[in-house]
């Protein structure tokens, strides 16, 4: 069997600020929604490239992982979480006044 080259860490580096700055974008809260956020983008990345961590993605899937996150979109469910979330953080801010 022939041993795939596999991503050097500066590229795992990479893939990992790349998901940050996707998630960033995505979402601007934090705690539990925050981290599935980067849960989902992480684990479409390794779907990608059919590897089961960071490390054993194969060099050739590198384009394939980036172009994954650079297209992601939320799942509906986390999407309902972050919709949720801020109608009670607006109810809470209405509480105030």
């Amino acid at each position: 069997m022939i041993h795939e080259m596999e991503i050097s860490i500066k590229d795992a580096c990479g893939i990992m600020a790349h998901v940050k700055q996707k998630a960033e974008s995505i979402c601007t809260m934090t705690g539990a929604i925050e981290e599935n956020v980067y849960k989902d983008i992480y684990w479409q990345a390794l779907r990608e490239s059919g590897a089961y961590t960071l490390e054993r993605i194969p060099y050739r899937f590198l384009s394939a992982v980036h172009n994954a996150i650079d297209s992601y979109r939320l799942p509906k469910v986390i999407e309902t979480q972050i919709v949720k979330r801020m109608e009670e953080d607006e109810l809470e801010r209405n509480d105030d006044k």
